[in-house]
């Protein structure tokens, strides 16, 4: 699918640019993309850039045969990540706002008119975000993006996106210059490279929030940062020590404190819930050195250990047992 001509005479683009990467999205793709092209603001093109996919996405976009969709074929055999992909996108993009949309993600009608129209009307605004439906693998809502942690807004909100990431990418609008100026998307960040561009952001000006959800997170077991998640330690974690290293000046002792113990702890814990005990253990020390929640830690490795779980199990189904009628206990 070719780019389609530009507008002469002078003629404006687009004003927004909506900016999909794709990798292996055949499953997934048609459902965000027509989610894009039910949008009450028409105003928009959508670019996807793939990443090296291997089944039939490029037919799935195809098959819409829209001429605001242009899709860049990967020039590459491997996949690169999130960050090339976006950043391939933003450069072949002409719109005022850019908005994000993950393949595997899909937005509600509104959600585009409402975000511009805050835009239009706040300058100071560097980025934008909206509520959001977490949606599981079976379809249903099990909550949404602002239930936890509840975002931060205003000029200072970056310092909230370096102890916890609020933003989630499929919810996020701003403005293509400034993406530009910051520097983009990070490509030596295979994960996290968004909460990367949202600090960077966020430094430059207000973060801006509509509480309203406007779109569908999925959750996807296989998905990339599913797939990824045990990079954290090397990627993630130095990216934010990278941060609160050129943001020191403006921070206080305790705010590193909180900000890197919360970071470790976080990790700390996916990893050994995921069976990296040693790894875990180590990160979960180094979190409470940090924060000070040594009784909180010690109390998770307690309950989250494979004894602890098993204890815990038996219990339960005791606890069942002995609850059950004499007809369900055979008596």
């Amino acid at each position: 699918m070719n780019k389609p001509a530009a507008k002469s005479n002078g003629a404006k683009g687009p004003l927004v640019s909506v900016i999909i990467p794709s990798f292996n999205s055949e499953k997934t793709i048609l459902r965000a993309l027509k989610s894009v092209l039910s949008q009450t603001h028409g105003d928009y093109e959508i670019v996807i850039a793939d990443d090296a996919s291997t089944d039939g996405t490029r037919r799935c976009v195809e098959s819409l045969d829209d001429p605001r969709i242009t899709f860049l074929e990967s020039e590459e055999t491997v996949n690169r990540g999130p960050a090339v992909a976006r950043n391939r996108a933003l450069a072949e993009s002409q719109g005022e706002y850019v908005a994000f949309l993950d393949s595997d993600d899909e937005w509600l009608p509104e959600k585009l008119a409402k975000q511009v129209k805050v835009l239009d009307s706040n300058p100071d605004c560097s980025i934008l975000v909206s509520n959001a439906y977490d949606i599981s693998p079976e379809g249903e809502i099990v909550g949404t993006e602002f239930d936890s942690p509840s975002p931060s807004r205003g000029r200072e909100a970056w310092r909230d996106l370096l102890k916890h990431s609020f933003i989630e990418t499929s919810s996020v609008m701003t403005r293509r210059a400034l993406v530009r100026e910051v520097g983009a998307f990070d490509p030596k960040l295979f994960v996290s490279q968004d909460q990367d561009l949202w600090i960077r952001l966020a430094l430059q000006g207000e973060v801006c929030v509509i509480d309203e959800v406007l779109g569908k997170i999925h959750i996807v077991p296989t998905g990339h940062m599913s797939r990824n998640a045990h990079r954290q330690v090397e990627i993630m974690l130095p990216m934010i020590e990278k941060h609160v290293e050129q943001l020191a000046s403006k921070l206080s002792s305790r705010e590193i404190g909180e900000i890197l113990g919360w970071r470790y702890q976080a990790v700390g814990r996916t990893l050994f819930l995921s069976g990296s005990y040693g790894a875990g253990i180590k990160l979960l020390a180094k979190a409470s050195v940090r924060n000070g929640n040594w009784l909180s830690n010690f109390f998770f490795l307690c309950h989250a250990n494979p004894a602890g779980v098993f204890f815990k199990r038996t219990i339960k189904a005791a606890l069942r047992g002995s609850q059950a009628s004499p007809r369900q206990q055979g008596l």
